[in-house]
């Protein structure tokens, strides 16, 4: 753990693009937790497992981690579990069937329905809980961790609000654009920032899905999707940089247009 290797005693901690969904439990069992289930045997990594914990040992957890100072930056306000959990929202995107979806979801719920009443602490329906699969709980329960939107560490500190100022056009992107998009996401924070300003955003996106237009209620005037044409997966990824740099290019041409007297 880099506290005890080179003396952090803060860390920053960003939740996203994760390809897990097992509530933390992989990188807290990395950091001594000990999750087992009634034969007293450890459990195995991954989400599906937490449906036969029984137990919990802190008694090998690192000493070092209750010292750290953690910040836990999120962009999303999911909870745990349920219609707008880490499992139902998310797992598709990571591979998830319906039937793992349910059982991850029930997996969850009983792993924090446990780490409540272990630690006497609200977790499951915390705004942000289920980002990354569900990464902050274990967190949430064993240390003084705290949650804060993503935007708000990054804005502040690249100043973005000062740069926003002297703006005439403010561009954000994502790699796909939904109705999820709403819910926190850094293109949000962006826009609502630039729209303190009376800024106009526009948003750059890989793609985007037919209930995207609910950004545009969170100050995204316009979205632009990169991609040209059909393409497959690896096509998008290895064509990224020029789609990119052509859409902006024509992007540019349109707003020079509406400047045009």
């Amino acid at each position: 753990m880099c506290r005890t290797r080179f003396g952090v005693k803060k860390i920053i901690l960003g939740l996203g693009g994760s390809a897990t969904n097992d509530g933390g439990a992989g990188m807290m069992q990395a950091l001594g937790l000990g999750l087992k289930d009634k034969s007293g045997t450890s459990l195995p990594f991954g989400g599906h497992a937490l449906s036969q914990l029984h137990s919990i040992d802190i008694n090998q957890l690192h000493p070092k981690l209750a010292s750290v100072d953690i910040e836990i930056a999120c962009d999303v306000t999911n909870p745990l579990c349920g219609e707008l959990g880490a499992s139902k929202v998310f797992g598709p995107q990571k591979g998830a069937t319906e039937q793992d979806i349910a059982q991850l979801d029930s997996a969850l719920h009983h792993f924090g329905t446990y780490l409540e009443k272990m630690t006497q602490r609200t977790l499951i329906n915390i705004a942000g809980s289920g980002a990354a699969g569900g990464l902050a709980l274990p967190l949430l329960a064993f240390t003084q961790a705290t949650l804060s939107p993503g935007i708000d560490l990054v804005a502040n500190a690249v100043e973005l609000e000062k740069q926003l100022i002297d703006a005439d056009l403010v561009i954000t992107g994502e790699g796909r654009m939904d109705s999820q998009s709403a819910q926190g996401k850094t293109p949000i924070g962006v826009a609502k920032l630039a729209k303190k300003y009376h800024r106009p955003v526009i948003a750059l996106v890989g793609g985007y899905l037919p209930d995207y237009d609910v950004v545009h209620q969170q100050g995204i005037d316009a979205v632009f999707s990169i991609m040209p044409g059909v393409a497959t997966l690896q096509q998008a990824f290895d064509n990224a940089e020029q789609n990119l740099q052509e859409t902006a290019y024509n992007v540019a041409r349109l707003y020079a247009l509406s400047l045009q007297k």
